[in-house]
Parts: structure tokens; sequence; C-alpha cells
């Protein structure tokens, strides 16, 4: 039994009931592929009717967490448009530049079980407010850092923080909504089935996201150096570009 943020109790089936192709063999699991590849064509819910299941707090949850991811978004882009001047400024190459991003993807499983952890044992609402201090203080001081390892120090405590803010800005966006319009209880009630029972195909998708991350992180992060080295756009061209890249990533 889970509550659902409304007073009611959902029940879960036991965890022993898993379906017979979780013990199906290899040879049966590989001939059965493509048949999965089938879409199911399940009708998708209308997202403004599922907002529209939000009363008043759970909206504002919902904006202060958004308000808060994006806040540390600009601060994580700030880096990759400006990769070129960092470097002039460090008298370092653009290799060894892209390290002060690194760092950030690198402490993000850092600041996420930190933060994690202090948002199960004190709450959300506080963890989520030192995380965000954290984060200003981190973006002003970006300022005033005179060396290429201040610059890397900085870059890997804003990576603790943005895994924090990230996990808890999550929680607080989802935690207390409606059934329909959250799976972060039902998700919660299964993870330990799903490590468990089907704990090789948790580790495909682990190192499946990982690839994602690498191209994706790889490209992006890169892609406004290409804009100026190869097609000579400006710097606000190259603003331009980014921010309509992310506008339709949103979109999708």
């Amino acid at each position: 039994m889970a509550s659902s943020g409304n007073g009611k109790e959902r029940e879960y089936p036991p965890s022993d009931d898993a379906p017979p192709e979780s013990r199906m063999g290899i040879g049966r699991y590989l001939a059965t592929r493509l048949s999965t590849l089938k879409p199911p064509m399940a009708k998708a819910p209308n997202p403004l009717k599922v907002l529209a299941l939000l009363n008043l707090q759970q909206r504002l949850f919902f904006l202060c967490a958004s308000i808060a991811w994006s806040q540390e978004s600009f601060d994580c882009f700030a880096v990759s448009l400006t990769m070129l001047q960092l470097g002039e400024e460090f008298d370092k190459t653009t290799l060894e530049t892209t390290w002060g991003i690194t760092l950030v993807l690198m402490f993000r499983s850092v600041g996420a079980i930190i933060f994690g952890i202090a948002s199960d044992r004190y709450g959300r609402k506080w963890p989520l407010v030192a995380n965000n201090i954290l984060v200003i203080v981190l973006e002003l001081g970006s300022g005033f850092y005179n060396t290429y390892k201040q610059f890397l120090a900085c870059r890997a405590l804003f990576g603790i923080a943005m895994g924090g803010l990230y996990c808890n800005a999550a929680a607080t966006a989802l935690g207390d909504c409606p059934e329909q319009a959250s799976v972060a209880s039902t998700f919660t009630a299964e993870a330990s089935i799903a490590l468990r029972k089907h704990w090789l195909l948790f580790v495909y998708l682990v190192l499946l996201m990982v690839g994602f991350n690498f191209k994706s992180h790889g490209s992006q992060d890169l892609y406004p150096q290409i804009l100026e080295n190869q097609f000579n756009l400006s710097p606000n061209a190259v603003t331009v570009t980014k921010v309509a890249a992310n506008l339709g990533a949103m979109t999708g």
C-alpha cells in the first residue's frame, strides 16, 4: 500500500507475481524482440486536462521546481556558450576548457546522493532552499576566479549543486501530484522489484542512458564552438541558435 498524496491508498501487486516473460531464457528473449517493437498505440492523456487536475498548492510546487531548474540551466549553458572566451581568459585550449563541463556532469551523482539523503531525512523544503542558495553563491563566485584551477573547482562544486537541485526539484514538482499527473509513487513502489528481478535489464538501461548522455552532451555542449569556428556566426547568432534548439527540445 502507498499513499497517492490525496489521502487514498493504492494497492500494488505482490513482488512475486512477475510475468512469465521475466523468466524467459536468452534464446526466447532474442526471438521475441521484433514482435515487441510494435507500438501499443495507447491513447495519450491530454496534458491540459492533466494540469487542470492540480490544485493551487500543487501548481505552486510545480512552478517553484521549474523556476529552480531553469535557474540552474542558465548557468550550465552559459559555460558552453562562452567556451572560447574562457579559453582565452585562462590561456587554455578548448579541449582543456571542456573539463569545466565534464566535472559538472561527473559530480551530479554526488550531489543527487547527498541532497537526496538530506531530503529523506529533513524533508524536501530546506534541502531545496539550501541547494538554491549554493547555486546562487557559486554563480556569483564564477565572476571572481582568476585561475584555471579555481574555475575547475567551482565547476565541480556546481556539479554537486546541480545534481542535488535536479532530484529535489523533480520530487517537489511531482511528489504531491494526482496519480494521473505523476508516476513518482508508482516508480518508488516498483523500483525494488525491478532491481531484484530485472537487474540485468536495469544495468542495460543505465549503460544505454550513459551512451545517450555522451551523444547529447558531446554534441550540444560543443555546438556553439562549431557554429563560431566553422560557420563564422557572431556570438549573438550562436546564442539565438542555441535558444531555438533548446526550445525545440522542450517542445519535443
